[in-house]
């Protein structure tokens, strides 16, 4: 009896391609390769690098918020600015 037929195969569909198949055994099949144009490869690794960066920021401002970080921090201001040469 199959559940779900997106991911589910009959037993004897799974025999039709490995005869000792067993009830929850993985059926594996390979898919053939795809050739994807550089443009798509060149968007791929833009969006893997942006995900990357957009991750470095988000630890970076993580490990702002923590109270070691808050304490190890220093805050000034300059009032004036005077030239000494």
């Amino acid at each position: 009896m199959v559940d779900n037929d997106k991911i589910e195969i009959s037993l004897e569909d799974a025999r039709l391609r490995n005869p000792a198949a067993q009830v929850g055994d993985i059926i594996a099949e390979t898919l053939p390769p795809v050739d994807f144009s550089r443009i798509a490869a060149q968007a791929a690794k833009q969006v893997i690098v942006q995900k990357v960066r957009d991750a470095e920021r988000e630890r970076q401002y993580e490990e702002y918020k923590t109270a070691s970080a808050r304490s190890s921090m220093a805050s000034s201001s300059v009032r004036s600015s005077a030239r000494w040469w």
